[in-house]
């Protein structure tokens, strides 16, 4: 007992002086600081850093880009870089980056900063400015492994700008529905977002690309749309909420929610617990208790079944599906990931993004998580992540995304996936408006937005010629998105090849008239899919499409395509080889609601989703 005893006091002894010379630390400033002679804090450099055009990915999330080179210093750390719009590419003057440990700077006129770092390694936690979407989130941000004579140089962080739009909320009469609850929800971890419609139904909102919206209003069933296109040409979002059908229940529920850590089956105080409802377009956050206790409850509205999850500090439970019934969630050991990346010839790639997804199944996947990272040697160390089986793969600029790894992490396990990046393909082309056959500058040129391709790919846009070029692409069937302010968006299949660069190829887009509302374009069997377990199930058929004419109904599960198993295709593999060329057929073997087998050929045709 007093050998127990000894080492507790010593144990507190530790942690109370290690206590002390954080603060310390927080308070002088020790461990980094603003250098004199970088942007943001000085002369700045004697040459602007200029953006690359291809930097960001789809979801918007930067990939670092910065080159690690020897500083003016032989013991001196230091970062620079600039913060641009996401849009313009502009410098944003005036914002602030955090960096771990202990210290903030702000950018210039021009966007540029510039830090000096006493510690091998530095994190770029957070930027924000006024009028933009912050880049950072727990457990995000970029990792910096810096030796004393180097500098990671030319790191540019674009930020979203937040622009307002306008949303309506009618009934099915087209009469406003004032007091409507709004929730805008995103994949950033932020808590959601919620407003109220004032008496004529209108709102005023902000939303990322992707975030999903839902309005609801007592005595009507819940609708959820997604923040797309159409609402960023327009500005506008119109919400219709219908009344129930007779029988059909509205009420809310009550969760019953226990969290225990699993190594010693105790209670997790201080959790923040989230509870979000699945919908064809990814969780929308319902529910969220900060700081909750270790059993509570939690009331959650609308359609089940939901997901909830405990999160505390960077450790994060099991994610469990409930119905209704109550929930146990468990907190196991944090685990580590660490690894190399390297192209072809053996050297190390010093920036670069590491992804990983929860395995829910051979092609369904949970919602990703990135972190951003550089590194002189191209290693990466991740800590702190949740136990379980993970999709991990990596992403570079000037290289193709790398295949998945499939990783165990936690159950104290030091878990380990090394990456050869090889180069990616390029495709070059022209973006005109179709009836003028005039260039659309600013459209914008990507890879097709999908959970599975969030941090898998560049974007760009076009010059004031209409031109682009995209890079850094996947060989394969690819499917490219193409939207511009007024005009239909087009999602067009190219074939891409490993170090070349395909193209140009002309891309016409379809200029609104007047009143109409922008609609997707593109050539498909006219079917929305998606990946449960190890088929792709259809979710929905579009009137006129080439899977209405051949009777495939919503509940029909694609076992294979082609003759390759969709297990094997991966989702976005799969969409690609049910894409095509107009007027041709794509052959898909179909497993219907009574367990039978059926083999389709279905047409393609131009369609536009809903």
């Amino acid at each position: 007992m007093k050998k127990f005893t000894r080492a507790l006091i010593a144990a507190l002894a530790v942690i109370v002086l290690a206590i002390i010379a954080l603060n310390l630390i927080e308070r002088l400033g020790i461990g980094a600081e603003p250098s004199s002679s970088l942007p943001g804090a000085g002369a700045g450099p004697a040459k602007p850093i200029a953006p690359k055009r291809e930097w960001v990915s789809v979801g918007g999330a930067p990939i670092p880009s910065a080159e690690v080179v020897p500083a003016k210093e032989s013991s001196e750390r230091c970062v620079e870089g600039r913060v641009v719009d996401l849009v313009t590419q502009k410098g944003i003057a005036d914002a602030r980056l955090r960096f771990w440990p202990s210290l903030e700077v702000n950018t210039d006129a021009e966007g540029r900063f510039g830090a000096r770092a006493l510690w091998d390694r530095m994190t770029l936690l957070e930027v924000e400015a006024e009028g933009y979407f912050p880049f950072g989130s727990p457990g995000e941000g970029v990792s910096m492994v810096l030796s004393k004579g180097t500098c990671a140089a030319g790191l540019v962080i674009p930020l979203v700008p937040r622009v307002s739009r306008r949303g309506l909320v009618l009934d099915s009469d087209e009469k406003p529905i004032a007091g409507a609850r709004i929730t805008i929800s995103s994949d950033d971890d932020a808590a959601a977002v919620r407003l109220v419609t004032d008496a004529e139904g209108r709102f005023t909102f902000s939303a990322r690309d992707g975030a999903l919206i839902e309005a609801r209003a007592d005595g009507f069933v819940p609708k959820v749309t997604r923040m797309d296109f159409a609402i960023e040409v327009t500005g506008e979002l119109t919400i219709v909420l219908e009344r129930p059908d007779a029988g059909e229940s509205l009420q809310s529920v009550t969760l019953e929610v226990n969290v225990e850590v699993e190594s010693t089956r105790g209670e997790l105080y201080g959790a923040t617990v989230i509870a979000w409802r699945d919908t064809r377009w990814g969780p929308l956050e319902v529910a969220r208790v900060e700081s909750a206790p270790a059993s509570l409850d939690l009331e959650v509205e609308g359609p089940g079944p939901w997901l909830v999850q405990a999160r505390n500090y960077t450790r994060s439970s099991n994610l469990a599906e409930t119905r209704g019934e109550p929930v146990t969630l468990r907190v196991g050991e944090s685990g580590k990931l660490r690894g190399r990346v390297q192209d072809e010839k053996g050297q190390p790639v010093t920036g670069f993004t590491v992804t990983f997804r929860e395995k829910r199944g051979p092609i369904a996947e949970g919602e990703g998580e990135s972190r951003h990272v550089l590194d002189a040697r191209g290693e990466y160390a991740l800590e702190n992540l949740q136990s379980g089986v993970f999709n991990v793969s990596v992403t570079a600029l000037g290289f193709a995304p790398s295949d998945s790894q499939e990783v165990r992490v936690g159950e104290g396990l030091d878990a380990r996936a090394d990456f050869i990046l090889r180069p990616g393909g390029a495709f070059t082309g022209k973006v005109l408006d179709r009836k003028s056959r005039s260039p659309l500058a600013r459209a914008a040129v990507s890879l097709e937005s999908s959970n599975e391709s969030l941090f898998a790919a560049a974007g760009t846009r076009t010059a004031d010629d209409g031109s682009f070029t995209l890079g850094g692409l996947k060989p394969g069937r690819r499917s490219l998105f193409f939207a511009a302010e007024g005009h239909h968006a087009r999602l067009v299949s190219v074939e891409v090849e490993a170090g070349k660069s395909g193209g140009p190829i002309e891309v016409l887009l379809t200029p609104l008239a007047q009143g109409e509302q922008p609609r997707l374009e593109l050539v498909g069997i006219g079917a929305v899919l998606q990946a449960r377990e190890d088929v792709l199930v259809i979710t929905q058929v579009i009137a006129g499409g080439g899977a209405s004419e051949v009777g495939l109904v919503a509940g029909d599960a694609v076992v294979s395509i082609e003759g390759q198993l969709t297990s094997n295709l991966g989702f976005l593999g799969g969409v690609e080889l049910i894409r095509g060329q107009e007027g041709t057929w794509v052959l898909m073997s179909v497993r219907r609601a009574d367990g039978s087998l059926t083999d389709l050929r279905v047409p393609r045709r131009v369609i536009s989703p809903p």
